[in-house]
């Protein structure tokens, strides 16, 4: 897993959309809510290792997964622990990109970090080896794919069509984004941004989340079977810009 986008809002916030591609078998269970320390945490269960693969919490933070860093890499299993734990365990967080500096990757499969917030935008990576953080400019918008699933030159093509798809449509409404995580590519099933490589891996999902300022909505449709869900978070705190680059990346 997985295609994922980030789109800001003008004025304000923005859209997350990320498509899972995953066997069948790891469908998800639907969304669920957890209070852990009091703050809601809201995500797709799944049903195979029990963590997520993206969740937001009430603070207005989404994260979201996907498997691998930079290349694909070699897996040496067993692992110490499910990488959609670690996602949840981040979220019970105050400050994220610290706790994802100072969090105890040994053992641990390789992965990247989407995260967003009011404002905010960075990319967490663990290669195996060492941590990347890296802060990105939340007034613009970029496209991830899976390392483990698309070489460097197919995920140069997703990101042409990406752009493309954002100079056409100007990627500020809800139903284009969800177009384009439902139809781009160039007719090849194995790397579409909806793929399908003979029924092992496919896009068994699309999950959407829109930060409204106050409030948060997420929006899971299963490609399987068709089902739509909707979940909406009131923030239960005031959102403050940034400020400067944190103590620890300096």
């Amino acid at each position: 897993m997985c295609t994922v986008t980030y789109v800001p809002r003008s004025g304000g916030g923005f859209y997350l959309n990320s498509n899972r591609d995953e066997s069948p078998s790891r469908a998800a269970e639907g969304l669920v809510q957890i209070m852990p320390n009091g703050k809601k945490i809201v995500f797709p269960k799944d049903r195979g290792a029990g963590g997520t693969w993206i969740a937001a919490n009430a603070d207005g933070m989404v994260l979201c997964l996907l498997n691998g860093a930079f290349e694909r890499h070699e897996r040496n299993p067993p692992y110490r622990m499910s990488r959609g734990f670690v996602l949840l365990e981040l979220l019970e967080t105050t400050d994220i990109p610290r706790s994802f500096s100072e969090y105890n990757l040994e053992g641990i499969e390789p992965f990247t970090l989407v995260l967003a917030g009011w404002q905010a935008l960075w990319d967490l990576r663990w290669d195996g080896d060492q941590r990347h953080i890296r802060p990105l400019n939340g007034e613009e918008s970029y496209i991830w794919s899976s390392a483990t699933l698309y070489d460097a030159g197919v995920r140069s093509r997703r990101e042409k069509w990406f752009r493309a798809w954002e100079q056409a449509d100007k990627a500020t409404d809800l139903e284009k984004m969800l177009t384009f995580h439902l139809y781009a590519g160039e007719g090849d099933p194995r790397n579409d941004v909806v793929m399908n490589r003979d029924g092992l891996v496919q896009t068994i999902s699309v999950t959407r989340i829109v930060h409204l300022g106050q409030k948060l909505e997420m929006h899971y449709f299963d490609l399987l079977t068709q089902k739509k869900e909707r979940a909406q978070i009131e923030l239960n705190r005031e959102l403050v810009e940034p400020g400067a680059t944190p103590s620890f990346l300096d």
